[in-house]
């Protein structure tokens, strides 16, 4: 899923132990989804 933005999202939170850190307007996100089991 790929979320883009046409302003800039405000860093909720800055620290500086965190370096490199872009306020950038878009967000790519995976999801994994693992199923086991037996159909009965």
């Amino acid at each position: 899923m790929v979320d883009f933005y046409f302003r800039d999202v405000p860093i909720m939170v800055e620290s500086p132990q965190v370096p490199n850190v872009n306020n950038s307007p878009i967000f790519v996100n995976l999801y994994l989804n693992l199923q086991l089991g037996k159909r009965w």
